[in-house]
């Protein structure tokens, strides 16, 4: 028997939607914003990468709901097996395909498709965003996430997650003051590794504990949540840069990450305002689809800009609506139907 959480597929559909402002319109609105002079920093209209800090929250809740009382066999290697085998499967068929189509649009070389697909593109400094897709470089933190997750689990279960949570919240933040200290010509691939995001999974893990526990959070957790991550957004703006003025944005990063985690902590709870406002039937959808909507939205903008207009905006999301949609229906879920999927996904398996 299933539980069924649309806020989840709204929260998914929110997060997909920031990414998507941050890669097609921010760049234009915060060179508007800027060259106006209206301000020195386009405060949190550049910020729509927080999406992807919300996805990792979420993957960690959705992984560990099913194994919450029954922790102590995840470590078995039959249990694991089956485990890495439904996320191989649920990920690495759209993973290639995407990835070959994005090594022809984006004229990559033919080996960036298996170094990508291999994930050690994550520790190439010049490669960490990958050259068949560069927004696929989140997509090989998650696959890191879900190898560790049967170990965080274990470890969870018997030194406690508020404990691992709290572990793994310090270990990010020294691997980020380590990372400020490295000057790269493009993106920092030691602050955006698996080890500096892994808090964002570990307090997604915390959560579902305590879901599964009956624990449900008061409804101010859903402000706190929001002034955390406001106020993240903001610390990051004022603190941007490389060096090591860029130090204090690993602690701004932490309290982001903890808003993140109380905004998904207070949409479980069944008297959230905000969680009803987000389970409206289309944010579901878009949610429901956001691993092919991620996947696709760099390879459609780089053939529709969708600032250009509304029609060119229009015609961005047509295309980019039905291309998920296929690839969704018939290669994340061949054997499903769309009416089961979209009406249950995303559907949390009760905890043992």
């Amino acid at each position: 028997m299933k539980d069924r959480l649309p806020q989840i597929d709204g929260l998914r559909g929110l997060a997909i939607l920031g990414v998507i402002w941050q890669h097609a319109y921010a760049p234009k609105a915060v060179k508007l914003i800027v060259a106006s002079g209206a301000a020195k920093y386009p405060w949190i209209v550049g910020d729509g990468w927080f999406g992807v800090p919300l996805f990792f929250v979420l993957s960690g809740f959705v992984l560990a709901m099913p194994f919450i009382g029954r922790e102590a066999g995840i470590m078995h290697r039959p249990v694991m097996i089956k485990f890495y085998r439904r996320r191989a499967m649920r990920l690495y068929p759209l993973f290639t395909i995407v990835c070959v189509v994005g090594m022809i649009v984006f004229s990559a070389p033919l080996w960036s498709v298996p170094f990508t697909l291999s994930t050690l593109h994550l520790f190439s400094p010049s490669e960490f965003l990958p050259r068949a897709n560069p927004a696929f470089w989140s997509l090989s933190v998650e696959i890191w996430f879900s190898a560790a997750m049967p170990l965080l689990l274990f470890l969870g279960w018997r030194f406690g997650y508020g404990r691992v949570a709290f572990s793994a919240l310090m270990v990010s933040i020294t691997i980020r003051l380590i990372g400020s200290q490295f000057i790269f010509p493009q993106v920092n691939p030691i602050w955006s590794s698996a080890f500096a995001c892994g808090d964002t999974f570990v307090f997604g893990i915390l959560i579902a504990k305590l879901y599964a526990s009956g624990w449900r959070a008061p409804r101010y957790t859903i402000l706190i949540g929001a002034v955390g991550l406001v106020a993240s957004m903001i610390g990051w703006d004022a603190m941007s840069g490389n060096g090591p003025t860029y130090m204090a944005s690993a602690f701004t990063m932490a309290i982001g990450t903890l808003g993140l985690a109380a905004i998904v902590a207070a949409c479980l709870s069944d008297r959230s305002t905000f969680a009803r406002m987000i389970s409206v039937w289309p944010l579901r959808l878009l949610g429901a689809m956001c691993f092919s909507v991620y996947s696709w939205h760099l390879i459609v903008l780089h053939f529709v800009d969708p600032t250009n207009g509304i029609t060119a905006s229009l015609a961005f999301w047509v295309i980019l609506i039905c291309l998920s949609f296929f690839s969704y229906r018939l290669i994340e879920f061949p054997k499903s139907t769309f009416r089961v999927e979209v009406s249950t996904n995303p559907s949390v398996p009760r905890p043992t």
